[in-house]
């Protein structure tokens, strides 16, 4: 099942690829729940970007050891062509698979999924409610975000 640490390297790689392939626009996250059952969920992480896109062939290659889109890509962006294939086994690691949607030019989808244990604990206790008006010290928040929708949506929760 899902598993905090294979989470955090499967998010760090697909946000780092992002970053790193995204000249101009944006990169964003969005997490769905995918099913639900009296034991279990399984949520779909999707990771967004408007970079410069992968090619049908190219994406052919993605998840396998070694391996890079092509040779210039490695000389412009770098890289080493393991950390989508880790990725990919640390998804499958936590019952999940993992895959792109991608258009040369038009930016990538890079999703994966992933099976969690529901836990006993009452959600008040694992979360226990957080008021802003009775926290012990100023909090400070640091957002930065081009997007006006996306950074207004989350300023909506602050």
């Amino acid at each position: 099942g899902g598993d905090p640490d294979r989470l955090r390297q499967i998010f760090l790689n697909l946000l780092s690829n992002g970053i790193k392939f995204t000249n101009v626009g944006q990169v964003h996250i969005v997490i769905e729940q995918e099913e639900e059952t009296l034991t279990h969920e399984t949520f779909r992480f999707k990771v967004y970007d408007s970079g410069i896109g992968i090619s049908q062939d190219g994406q052919l290659k993605l998840f396998s050891r070694f391996s890079q889109v092509d040779s210039s890509t490695t000389r412009i962006y770098g890289g080493t062509g393991l950390g989508l294939a880790i990725s990919k086994q640390f998804s499958e690691l936590m019952d999940g698979t993992m895959g792109v949607q991608s258009d040369v030019g038009s930016g990538s989808l890079f999703w994966f999924t992933a099976i969690f244990r529901k836990s006993n604990i009452p959600q008040e206790v694992q979360f226990p409610p957080f008021d802003l008006q009775l926290a012990p010290n100023r909090i400070e928040v640091v957002l930065m975000a081009k997007n006006e929708v996306l950074r207004n949506n989350v300023v909506c929760y602050l």
